[in-house]
């Protein structure tokens, strides 16, 4: 993996770029942390000892598309064949105030290297594949171990995020090891400064815990921290994510199936909108995180009930529901469960084989009375949607529009 990250296009490109202008050049931190552990990484980060200004010049001479994405922190984004590459000049935070940093720029890779949080973050490697550990990095990365450079707690106060990046960290490489309790206990006493922080933060780092598959035992300890209930203030099981089918699923699927259990004092809307206003959802995830939450199945469910959910709602919408609302029934079959989602495998999404066009040619005037009708024949339709054919939505059409007053108001 350490090869295939050396020899990436964009990251030699670079590299010949920037050492045209004398400048050194490493990659750094989490792409060469998960090459070591044979983990696909998709960004990629660098860090020089050059200068901002200088970086973004050399890379605009060479005909490289270069962004000054944070240049006060030293980032400029270089853009090759579409891919985006962060390059950033070593530095030193000076002061910290649990949001924000001031930083000062250096020549000193150790120096750049103690700024950061975790050690085997603090993880570079050169064109030659050779690795620079200040930390005990490699070790720590082995043993599957979560350590701060320094002392915890002082690495948490510059930065509150730091909270929930032990949580993450440990749930996507260390969760089969145990996590210090020292680490815990800092990150408990500071817990309620996760308030301190922007909702788009706390969104995109706890979203990243979600997505790992194996996040159970980590929630559990975040939940004797009181670290969760500062994310999500209801009452909820995390030991339903413990089930295989659920792990694979979407940070929302995931925190539709915590929420799934009774919470009697808010209902499903206002559990959403407050989630939505906390995580700064979406327009598009409030509303899947209402229908996981709203959408009750009774299972199993009969073929023609599959399908009419797999066609209103669509394939994967419909696999969480089945998995969120299997949760809940433990007397549910395996071999159930396993044949509902295997039938939205070779589904193909139909549609309604009649429209508006159609009963205006029976005879109804356009307005209320053909939309009402519509309707009724959408419902009837998805009631048994490979069965019910058009011409049977035709008839009952006619006998609709006989039977219904013809008013268009």
């Amino acid at each position: 993996m350490l090869n295939k990250l050396i020899d990436n296009a964009g990251v030699q490109r670079i590299i010949r770029v920037l050492e045209s202008f004398n400048g050194s050049v490493r990659l750094v931190g989490g792409c060469v942390r998960d090459s070591i552990i044979q983990r696909e990484t998709t960004d990629i980060d660098l860090a020089t000892d050059l200068l901002p200004k200088t970086v973004l010049t050399s890379l605009k001479a060479a005909g490289i598309k270069a962004i000054p994405t944070g240049m006060q922190h030293g980032t400029v984004t270089a853009v090759v064949a579409g891919v985006p590459y962060e390059i950033t000049t070593l530095r030193l935070d000076t002061k910290c105030d649990g949001r924000h940093a001031s930083v000062v720029f250096t020549d000193n890779w150790e120096a750049d290297a103690s700024r950061r949080d975790f050690t085997f973050n603090a993880l570079y490697c050169d064109k030659n594949g050779k690795i620079y550990d200040y930390f005990t990095g490699i070790r720590d990365l082995q043993s599957r171990t979560v350590a701060f450079i320094g002392d915890a707690e002082q690495r948490i106060n510059e930065d509150f995020l730091r909270i929930l990046r032990v949580f993450r960290f440990h749930a996507s490489i260390c969760s089969d090891s145990a996590l210090s309790e020292e680490i815990i206990n800092v990150c408990s006493k500071h817990a309620r400064k996760l308030a301190l922080l922007s909702k788009e933060r706390i969104r995109s780092e706890f979203f990243k815990l979600l997505a790992c598959r194996n996040c159970v035992g980590t929630l559990h300890i975040m939940e004797r921290c009181d670290i969760l209930a500062q994310i999500i203030p209801y009452h909820i099981n995390v030991g339903v994510l413990s089930s295989p089918q659920i792990a694979t699923r979407s940070p929302i699927a995931k925190l539709a199936a915590l929420l799934h259990t009774e919470n009697p004092a808010y209902s499903v809307v206002e559990i959403a909108q407050n989630l939505t206003a906390a995580l700064r959802l979406s327009r598009k995830e409030k509303n899947l995180l209402e229908t996981l939450l709203l959408t009750k199945l009774e299972l199993p469910l009969t073929v023609a009930q599959q399908q009419k959910y797999m066609n209103t709602l669509g394939t994967e919408i419909y696999k969480d529901l089945v998995i969120i609302n299997s949760l809940k029934s433990a007397s549910l079959p395996e071999s159930i469960l396993h044949a509902h989602l295997a039938s939205s495998e070779d589904f193909t999404p139909v549609t309604l084989p009649i429209s508006g066009k159609d009963l205006i040619q029976l005879g109804y005037p356009t307005g209320r009375v053909l939309g009402q009708t519509l309707r009724t024949l959408q419902t009837m339709w998805e009631e048994d949607i490979r069965n019910v054919s058009r011409d049977q939505l035709l008839t009952t059409a006619k006998r609709l529009l006989e039977e219904k007053p013809t008013s268009t108001s």
